[in-house]
């Protein structure tokens, strides 16, 4: 056992060490006060909980992000299938040729290849990026090994290298979405357009 903790607080002195193995993650010093080990662990209990109420709203805002992108794009393709029906509608409905033609046709391409462009960028947007977490084995490994505050400390100082990763990793969804967002709000306005010049020429 004494050998056991004694490797628990080799681990916790790896971690805090700039120039070892995890840079990133840097040891956890809790403030005690003198025969106050309980306020320690109500510490590392908030910690832990924080932390772990942090994860999970990094997934939520993931979520929300997906839920977006596939609106918008939802949006677009909708809007341009309602501006093709009126467009060929207008083709049947009255003699629409020459110039008038060409540009409908024209802007129909162009609004065709912006929703396509849509939905490369929102199938690139959600192609599933690698999620850390604590490992279970070294969490099952710490209970054993370590007493409760060094457990808490090892708990808390992984939670926070998951958290960051976790936000890391929805900045760049975000610039993602942002990509999908422009190609959809360029085939709306394009598809608008077309939709304008059909009802316009068919007047």
């Amino acid at each position: 056992l004494l050998r056991s903790r004694s490797d628990c607080r080799h681990t916790l002195r790896r971690m805090g060490a700039p120039s070892q193995r995890n840079p990133d993650i840097p040891r956890l010093t809790v403030h005690a006060e003198p025969g106050d080990p309980v306020g320690v662990d109500k510490r590392i209990d908030l910690a832990v909980a924080a932390l772990r109420d942090r994860i999970n709203e990094e997934f939520r805002i993931s979520e929300r992000l997906d839920s977006k992108a596939r609106q918008l794009f939802g949006l677009a393709a909708a809007f341009f299938a309602v501006a093709q029906a009126v467009a060929f509608s207008s083709f049947r409905a009255t003699d629409i040729y020459g110039v008038k033609l060409t540009m409908v046709a024209a802007l129909a391409a162009v609004a065709i290849g912006a929703l396509v462009a849509s939905g490369h960028r929102l199938a690139n947007s959600e192609e599933p990026s690698p999620e850390t977490d604590v490992d279970p084995a070294a969490i099952e490994r710490w209970a054993r090994e370590c007493d409760d505050q060094e457990f808490g400390s090892l708990l808390v100082v992984h939670l926070r290298a998951v958290a960051e990763k976790r936000n890391a990793s929805n900045k760049q969804r975000a610039a993602r979405y942002d990509k999908v967002e422009s190609a959809a709000r360029f085939a709306l306005i394009i598809t608008g357009c077309e939709l304008a010049a059909a009802i316009i020429f068919r007047l």
